[in-house]
């Protein structure tokens, strides 16, 4: 498709008529009011100032940003503000925690916005401080403060945590700030700055009971719950939190994936429900499992939590019931759970599963359940290599050779497909199946007795990986780099062969090209440091692209795009005021066909699609980097367009698409879009399934 600016201006005339009467389906019949929140005009049009700063922030040049945070006008200010929130240089706090004494909210709420951007355990103090100078003035101010208390969140060490725990709010507003706090406290992105306590758990619980709670309070409450219950829930019935007991926990959560209006309130609470293992816990689950008019992301997460209960013939039957199911992610969730539960007796089982199936990521999984409980026989790696050998879809290929990796007897196999095909698809399966070959069986043998067997697996493991070191491909060198950092083999193999790993992952590393393999040198630079115990120096990071603005200018008024996929159109509204970097570099890409037949390589059901990567296998990306870009969106919803990323500023050109809301990524990952039609179509695409073209 030849790139056109004045194409884009006529098209999207055409599409702004035809949004008008537009809706997502299956949850409104007609536009939402707030239709305006995803689908707004370009403030940067013609505006050099704005641009300066937008600019000054591209170059990572915070000292220009923050001279506009004092400008006299409400608009610079606030955007001086906020684009505080992606630069995270935290020497600026000080004059962002003045703005929130401005006379204009937009100020206020991006001050505070990008000061919980900060993740520091540093603003702790001075933000419960502030936030109870607000209260005790009667100065509710709501946003605004309900972006500061997320901020405490982000912020918390346990004392943090115990002023967001203790507060009882009437305010809806402020109760939401303060349980995306809780949540942001327990989820940080550091897994050693995390801080739970039964006091907040309890506030969770308690936000989930009253029957007509803040939908967005019982969101955040649920998800909580969903990737927190492990932890947080009484272990058995005896065990007890401050006097709530497990049941009470049961009753609440069966409560919520039972009966509440909002679906991804009930998905949560359903994959909550996981860590119960009761009798009444498992009736339960079943049943919901029943309901013919349940939506499919609710039996996912039912599945998923039944795969936590014992291997029982009734629940591997109750589940077996969905390998054909009319969902292919209903069947690709059922297949790995059932992969998860086979034992040795299932065999024939999983064998007449696998004949009725045609999807073959299903197939792939039921075959891995079999070969990882095989003795003797290799009947299921037989018929997978039989597979492997007939099939023409590169991607079931890929899939079958992660089944064979389920017994390290099938590593031989793996080593000679990554030592001879040229299909760089097949050598990263071959050495993604490596790495989980080497992982099951350094896990059965962490006191090696270096018996011929044990020798000859040892060897061909390290070979291989060597191998895949010096391949100069990026996907298996950062697969491999990431196998090589085990204790095991640290201790067992390269304890006096140390210098020479190094070297080798040195000598790999000096190849790649940055910024394009950014990825995979930090992948190499980890387990060089793992193997030498120094940290190695970070690359510095290299100029971002520069924001096209005269591009910028011609998405004037409703900036939307149609992906044309193989399985229908999704459209999707760009959010150019809040990501404007990473819209121009999608609107280019996509001007010059870059996504054009481009796979979605990654799909994980209730969770995102991703595509978008030129090698179609996650590898892959351009010769530049777009800065990240966080706003004041959250992945609150399902439908949000997110940039993948190896780290902060690392984007390029892959990009996924939320199944359900995903509030772990917010602040993580920029939100540069939203599908405001065609959400059925992305929840029908499956791995191989790809782009057809992007259309303005």
């Amino acid at each position: 498709m030849k790139f056109s600016y004045s194409a884009i201006l006529s098209s999207l005339f055409f599409i702004f008529l035809f949004l008008e009467v537009s809706c997502t389906p299956d949850k409104m019949s007609e536009p939402p009011k707030d239709l305006e929140k995803f689908i707004k005009r370009n403030v940067f049009h013609s505006d050099e100032k704005l641009q300066e700063i937008y600019d000054a922030a591209n170059r990572r040049d915070a000292k220009t940003v923050a001279t506009f945070l004092s400008d006299s006008q409400e608009k610079y200010r606030k955007h001086a503000a906020l684009t505080f929130a992606s630069l995270q240089d935290s020497s600026f706090l000080q004059p962002l925690l003045e703005l929130l004494n401005d006379k204009q909210p937009s100020v206020r709420l991006a001050a505070a916005t990008a000061i919980g951007q900060f993740w520091a355990t540093s603003s702790e103090e001075l933000l419960i401080k502030k936030v109870t100078q607000m209260q005790e003035k009667g100065n509710y101010d709501a946003n605004v403060q309900q972006r500061l208390l997320e901020a405490i969140g982000k912020s918390a060490t346990k004392k943090g945590l115990q002023f967001l725990a203790l507060k009882n709010y009437e305010n809806d507003t402020l109760r939401v700030g303060q349980t995306i706090g809780i949540y942001r406290a327990a989820t940080k992105p550091k897994i050693d700055e995390r801080v739970v306590s039964d006091s907040a758990t309890l506030l969770m619980l308690d936000f989930l009971t009253p029957p007509k709670q803040n939908y967005t309070v019982r969101l955040m409450a649920s998800a909580y719950f969903a990737r927190l219950a492990d932890k947080v829930i009484p272990k058995t019935e005896a065990d007890s939190i401050q006097g709530k007991k497990q049941s009470d926990f049961y009753e609440t959560l069966k409560n919520k994936a039972d009966k509440d209006s909002q679906l991804f309130v009930r998905s949560n609470a359903a994959q909550a429900l996981g860590a119960i293992q009761t009798k009444e816990n498992e009736d339960f689950l079943i049943k919901i499992l029943d309901k013919t008019d349940e939506n499919y992301l609710v039996k996912i997460s039912v599945i998923r939590s039944l795969g936590k209960f014992d291997a029982s013939p009734k629940i591997k039957k109750v589940i077996g019931n969905y390998i054909n199911s009319k969902n292919p992610n209903l069947q690709v969730v059922a297949s790995q759970t059932l992969k998860n539960l086979a034992r040795l007796t299932d065999s024939k089982l999983y064998l007449e599963w696998v004949e009725k199936t045609t999807n073959y990521r299903t197939r792939a999984n039921l075959l891995a359940g079999i070969i990882k409980t095989e003795r003797k026989e290799n009947i299921a790696s037989q018929k997978t290599i039989s597979l492997l050998d007939s099939s023409k879809n590169i991607y079931e290929k890929m899939a079958l050779l992660k089944s064979l990796s389920e017994s390290p007897q099938n590593i031989d196999l793996i080593l000679d497909t990554l030592e001879t095909t040229e299909s760089h698809l097949l050598r990263t399966a071959a050495t993604e199946a490596l790495l989980n070959s080497a992982t099951i069986f350094l896990a059965q043998n962490p006191k090696p007795k270096f018996n011929k067997e044990e020798k000859k697996l040892f060897k061909n493991i390290t070979e291989g990986f060597e191998f895949a070191i010096s391949s100069g491909d990026v996907g298996t060198i950062a697969l491999a780099a990431s196998g090589l950092m085990n204790e095991n083999l640290k201790e067992n193999i390269y304890k006096y062969k140390i210098k020479e790993i190094v070297n080798l992952l040195t000598e790999a590393r000096e190849k790649l090209v940055l910024p394009k393999e950014i990825e995979t040198y930090q992948e190499v630079s980890k387990t060089i440091e793992f193997y030498t115990g120094k940290a190695t120096q970070s690359p510095p990071l290299p100029p971002t692209k520069e924001i096209d603005w005269k591009l910028i200018n011609t998405l004037d008024a409703r900036n939307s795009v149609t992906l044309k996929t193989n399985k229908g159109e999704v459209i999707v509204s760009l959010f150019t005021e809040e990501a404007p970097a990473t819209v121009v570099s999608f609107v280019t890409l996509a001007g010059t066909g870059f996504f054009n037949k481009k796979k979605f390589h990654r799909v994980v059901p209730n969770f995102v699609v991703q595509g978008g990567d030129p090698r179609g296998d996650g590898w892959g990306s351009v010769d530049y980097t777009i800065r990240s870009e966080f706003s004041t969106f959250y992945y609150d919803d399902e439908g949000y367009l997110g940039m993948a990323s190896a780290g902060k500023d690392t984007e390029s050109c892959q990009f996924f698409i939320t199944h359900s809301p995903t509030p772990h990524l917010d602040g993580r990952y920029t939100i540069f879009g939203k599908v405001i039609n065609g959400m059925d179509v992305v929840h029908k695409l499956e791995v191989g399934d790809y782009i057809e073209i992007v259309s303005f």
